[in-house]
């Protein structure tokens, strides 16, 4: 009897779990249901979900529209660069003179610094670049500090990008640029009524003056706000409004104007802090041929730079590395259109049909930008069953309900851990494609871009989610 009990009850658990999973059939009358909704612009958007372990079509609609993509832009450009470039490139900034030193540790003189494109040159890693020079000897420099930035061309933007403001997302590019081109300001309240804001810059260089007029009030009037201007060779930040006490540090990241010439202060200001007397003053040039080379600092290798590009979306560091790439491939100067050049190379090679794409920039800010769910899908297959890189593509998505611009997506126990994906939005654009494990462990890659909706990105990303949740419960 109690055998039979024990039958039954597998029997009725079985039943619930086939109620809850569905076949092929059902889930593709499932995603037809969610997508069938006057939120959604059902002819500006497109899905294809691909079974990797099958290598067989799931679902399709719309999967040959050439639709806007945002940041899942970021998929294609940072798959092109690992797969030229290889997991295990790292940028370099070059440190150089006229001659070398003297017995004293003097360069008579001028002292180069040169970038080839570093996206992650933060202030630690240029107090580790000012940290080595030192301990290799220099000792002071009595002609000037000269920024080199000609690896790269002059365009500071990604072509097509509508907003060229001060926003952390609209980062300048530059051969020569440092912390992402990009300042951290912080405000905190003062210690009694009345005194004034507690401010101050994350690095803290010459470069930038920060004026101070924020106060401490019990009752706020007016909002903290940040002010920007620029000069030839510096640029002000002032601090404004109001903090009550007891208010938590407020910080605030804001782009910064010429990379080179930051970057440069930003050198300068360690290099003094290390005991280097520096004479002369910081303007940009080109660093000679046959120039002494006294140090070469190495970035972090490009598998894990691209994990900061897909897992936070920087856009900064997307435009970086197609510069890069271009510069690789094509020779320098790296130019976006050398960058998408080499793209469109690596498309060809993946049997993507190029006729109705359009590649503009490397982040997916610009909104002319055009690629197809299948072009994606093709391009994260791909990555996938080449077992020299997908290791390294793979970690660098934002995994579902844990990090990244996932973190608070698809976190329920059905979602949780088992989706890695790269998200994108930009006004009426909502993307996310990338891979999910079913709960019968069928590996899944899927594009999903809408574009033209009705609703707030916030209710697109939710019917999103819950394409992926019945793409997770499929079962055959």
């Amino acid at each position: 009897m109690k055998k039979i009990y024990l039958i039954l009850s597998f029997l009725l658990l079985a039943g619930v779990h086939s109620v809850q999973a569905g076949s092929i059939k059902q889930l593709s009358s499932q995603i037809n249901k969610i997508i069938n909704q006057k939120a959604l612009n059902k002819d500006q958007l497109g899905i294809e979900i691909f079974s990797i372990d099958r290598g067989k079509l799931i679902y399709a609609y719309n999967a040959d529209k050439a639709l806007i993509t945002a940041s899942n832009m970021k998929l294609i450009t940072s798959a092109a660069a690992i797969s030229y470039l290889g997991p295990r490139f790292k940028f370099k900034t070059q440190i150089a003179c006229d001659t070398p030193p003297d017995k004293d540790g003097i360069v008579h003189g001028n002292l180069y610094i040169k970038g080839f494109g570093d996206p992650f040159l933060v202030y630690e890693e240029m107090w580790k670049l000012s940290h080595y020079v030192a301990m290799r000897g220099l000792k002071g420099v009595d002609g000037d500090i000269i920024a080199d930035e000609t690896y790269f061309d002059n365009e500071r933007w990604g072509a097509g990008w509508k907003i060229k403001g001060n926003r952390w997302y609209e980062a300048q590019i530059g051969a020569l640029s440092c912390n992402f081109n990009t300042i951290e300001i912080n405000a905190a309240p003062g210690f009694n009524i009345g005194s004034p804001l507690f401010a101050w810059l994350n690095p803290a260089t010459g470069y930038i003056k920060l004026v101070n007029k924020g106060r401490t009030k019990a009752k706020i009037k007016k909002r903290l706000s940040i002010n920007q201007s620029s000069g030839n060779n510096q640029h002000k930040i002032t601090v404004s409004g109001e903090l009550p006490p007891n208010k938590k540090t407020r910080t605030i990241w804001r782009t910064i104007q010429n990379p080179a010439i930051y970057t440069a202060n930003v050198f300068r200001d360690y290099l003094i802090s290390e005991g280097v007397k520096i004479e002369g003053k910081i303007r940009q040039g080109n660093m000679p041929q046959g120039s002494y080379t006294l140090y070469t600092h190495h970035s972090k290798p490009l598998s894990l730079i691209i994990r900061g590009l897909n897992k936070m979306s920087n856009n900064f560091t997307a435009e970086q590395i197609l510069k890069t790439l271009g510069a690789q491939i094509n020779k320098p100067p790296g130019t976006a259109q050398k960058g998408l050049q080499a793209v469109r190379q690596f498309l060809r090679r993946l049997g993507v049909n190029l006729n109705n794409l359009r590649l503009v920039d490397g982040s997916g800010l610009s909104a002319d930008n055009r690629l197809t769910p299948r072009a994606i899908n093709k391009v994260l297959v791909y990555m996938y069953r080449d077992f020299s890189l997908c290791p390294e593509f793979m970690a660098s998505l934002a995994v579902g309900g844990v990090d990244g611009t996932l973190k608070d997506r698809l976190k329920d126990n059905l979602t949780k851990n088992i989706i890695r994906a790269k998200t994108g939005h930009i006004n009426s654009v909502a993307s996310l494609s990338g891979y999910l494990m079913t709960e019968q462990n069928e590996l899944i890659a899927f594009s999903i871009l809408m574009n033209k909706f009705k609703s707030s990105s916030g209710y697109i990303q939710k019917i999103q989610d819950k394409i992926c949740r019945e793409i997770v419960k499929l079962s055959r």
